[in-house]
């Protein structure tokens, strides 16, 4: 039986920020998407680790593109508030989901700038429990973060379902014992939902 429900975020929650953020951060340094983007995937995955501090995530892709680090305080921060927007009909799920006794948990591969702006976002209420990757030290799709996030919703792996916009977050979920579906849309997730027979 399913007692807990676990959301990623970027996606799901909240409205997908990715080529949001490409397009703000090449704006803001006056270089190409593509160029940018090659530099911010190479840095990427230890900030979300929390390996690295954005000051030094930025002097990393600034030497790289040969320009100078942003004068702008956590460049980041003035990004996420810009850019990340709460996603509806996802809040409302995770409401009735509350008000049914399913416990709800947070998962997500983020950035500490990003992770101390989810926590004042409203829907942040209503989570049990979130394992943000950056205070972790691991990122999915290692088995242990999923693991990490059932164990501090209290219940075993397979009494959890992870919902996640990646199929490559899913199937790991998966292999390290939980149940999963992959988001798409509201309707097919609510259709997901009645098909594991939640109450929702």
């Amino acid at each position: 039986m399913i007692k807990a429900i676990i959301f990623d975020c970027g996606g799901v929650i909240v409205k997908n920020p990715a080529q949001d953020f490409v397009d703000y951060f090449s704006g803001v340094m006056k270089v190409s998407q593509s160029d940018f983007e090659r530099c911010f995937s190479r840095y990427l995955d230890d900030f979300e680790k929390g390996l690295t501090t954005e000051d030094v995530f930025w002097q990393n892709i600034c030497r790289d593109l040969k320009i100078h680090p942003p004068s702008i305080p956590s460049l980041w921060q003035k990004a996420v508030a810009r850019l990340i927007r709460e996603d509806e009909e996802t809040v409302n799920i995770i409401a009735r989901l509350k008000r049914n006794g399913y416990r709800t948990g947070l998962l997500t591969n983020t950035e500490k700038p990003t992770a101390e702006y989810l926590k004042k976002l409203p829907f942040f209420q209503m989570i049990d429990s979130a394992v943000f990757s950056c205070f972790e030290g691991v990122t999915k799709p290692d088995k242990k973060i999923f693991l990490l996030a059932a164990e501090r919703l209290k219940t075993k792996p397979y009494e959890c379902l992870f919902v996640d916009d990646k199929q490559k977050y899913v199937e790991a979920s998966r292999a390290a014992g939980l149940q999963a579906v992959l988001f798409t849309d509201i309707k097919n997730l609510i259709r997901d939902f009645r098909l594991l027979r939640l109450n929702t």
